[in-house]
């Protein structure tokens, strides 16, 4: 029968197998300008972004084949390279058409390089519903829309 020696004490913040020294001692406050700025990603986003980004541009000249074949279909070939008929002579497809998939699949990587607008509300004074006002315009005169409308467009042309 073999006996376990206890595990060896570690200092206070040190993690096993690290190489930090012990970090920060217990009761201690980290010192200002230490550690990662606020919105700084970590190495692993950094990493993963890079090898997708990386991966995206090594296969987008392909996508344009990609997606015709989704939106085209793929037509069966026989060994020989010749085009498959059914009993009807109807061509035989290995990947059905389907257009719609294809659009849903190019918006998909569109979203990449142009993000979403988000939405926005728009309120009045306080966070209010803003006030209309309905203008009945049916009870004026020929001459007073005249003037309605010269004056209008006097405020419209900027000076």
């Amino acid at each position: 029968m073999q006996l376990r020696t206890p595990a060896p004490k570690r200092k206070a913040g040190a993690l096993p197998g690290s190489n930090n020294g012990g970090g920060a001692k217990q009761g201690t406050t980290k010192p200002a300008g230490s550690g990662r700025a606020a919105g700084t990603q970590n190495k692993i986003t950094l990493t993963a972004k890079a090898a997708i980004a990386e991966f995206v541009d090594g296969n987008a000249h392909r996508l344009a084949g990609w997606l015709d074949q989704v939106a085209n279909g793929r037509l069966l070939m026989d060994k020989d390279g010749k085009q498959v008929y059914d009993g009807q002579g109807n061509m035989v497809y290995e990947i059905r058409p389907n257009p719609e998939k294809a659009f849903n699949l190019f918006q998909s990587v569109v979203e990449y390089h142009v993000p979403k607008l988000a939405r926005s509300e728009i309120s009045g004074p306080n966070g209010g519903a803003i006030e209309t006002a309905v203008v009945d315009l049916k009870g004026l005169s020929d001459t007073e829309l005249v003037q309605m409308q010269t004056l209008l467009g006097k405020a419209a042309k900027p000076e």
